[in-house]
């Protein structure tokens, strides 16, 4: 099997797995769970088999990034900044919204890098860009309202959670550590 071939499939099969984790997210808040604890839950079980993962593949690499404290404090910080409050951000727009709405609000977030990046660059972005840039910010804009100017379609909650509070947050993450 080629690389790239591998490359499509883990690809698709993450998207697949993503997209479930989502609906299922949705389903058992549904029924009573809250998005903190499943939060909790997720981030727990995935870094425990993270760190099982390593540990069984590069014992002496972890064993090394475990002693240093730099490292250490930088991957603390990730996990409550980048990945916590992202995943729980996440999971409460679904609360709010709905599994699809979370996700097509969360991910306008490229808007934000591409911004960002022709400013610090001091490039213009290109028509293609600009296009893409128009087309996220309408298409948000659509499911936000329904095209009513005076109404949300969604809680105001559910727009800050899904838009606003996730996607920025892990962009500024992001830039912080692209100037260090």
């Amino acid at each position: 099997m080629s690389n790239s071939l591998k490359g499509t499939l883990l690809t698709v099969v993450a998207g697949i797995a993503w997209g479930l984790s989502g609906t299922s997210g949705q389903y058992l808040m549904a029924h009573g769970i809250s998005a903190l604890v499943l939060t909790n839950l997720r981030l727990l079980i995935a870094g425990g088999i993270l760190m099982l993962l390593a540990y069984a593949t590069a014992k002496d690499k972890m064993l090394a990034f475990l002693k240093d404290r730099k490292s250490l404090l930088s991957l603390l910080i990730f996990a409550l900044i980048g990945l916590f409050l992202n995943q729980f951000a996440y999971l409460t727009a679904i609360q709010e919204t709905n599994a699809g709405t979370a996700t097509v609000l969360q991910y306008v977030c490229p808007v934000g890098i591409l911004i960002y990046s022709c400013i610090k660059d001091k490039v213009a972005p290109t028509l293609g860009e600009i296009v893409s840039i128009i087309l996220a910010i309408g298409g948000t804009f659509l499911i936000a309202t329904h095209g009513q100017l005076d109404q949300l379609s969604m809680t105001p909650s559910g727009l800050f959670w899904g838009r606003i509070f996730c996607s920025d947050l892990r962009t500024l993450y992001h830039f912080a550590h692209s100037l260090d």
